[in-house]
């Protein structure tokens, strides 16, 4: 006996607001194509969930992918900056991300944060699951692309308020 599209719909449902992997949802609706209950098709789908390795293989991918796309994206001004020897605020400078450091140290802070951002995409990038690490990533550059664009601009119109 086949469960109703309402009862497979539940199932997608349910994988897209937990953000499971879609191989997982795949498994279940087999289940459910084939005949079985649904109470077995959702045990078949939740089981891998409770595993330890299935948060720790998914999210915490997504989660060093958004700390990369971080890194990667705050390398940006000070490369830039430092590139073109204009000074620009660093965790070094009195006050820290306040003051303004030199070039040398803009450029040897953003080729450190370039560093680590690469280290950590290699090392923790799924290239079978590019899609929802990128997108991770992109997020990433895009939270601290805000937090910086905000507090730049403000040290810039404090600067110029002086």
């Amino acid at each position: 006996m086949l469960e109703s599209p309402l009862n497979i719909g539940y199932i997608y449902h349910f994988v897209f607001f937990t953000g499971l992997s879609f191989d997982i949802c795949e498994g279940a609706l087999y289940y459910v194509l084939r005949g079985y209950p649904r109470e077995i098709a959702i045990d078949r789908l939740i089981t891998p969930i409770l595993s330890p390795h299935h948060f720790q293989g998914d999210y915490m991918q997504q989660v060093w992918s958004f700390l990369a796309g971080a890194l990667l994206c705050n390398c940006v001004p000070h490369l830039a900056s430092g590139l073109q020897g204009f000074p620009f605020p660093t965790p070094f400078a009195k006050p820290g991300g306040v003051g303004d450091s030199s070039p040398v140290v803009n450029v040897v802070w953003g080729f450190a944060n370039l560093a680590v951002g690469v280290l950590i995409a290699a090392r923790h990038t799924n290239m079978a699951d590019i899609g929802v690490d990128a997108l991770a990533g992109l997020v990433g550059a895009l939270a601290i692309g805000t937090f910086m664009a905000l507090h730049f601009g403000k040290v810039q119109r404090d600067k110029r308020v002086r």
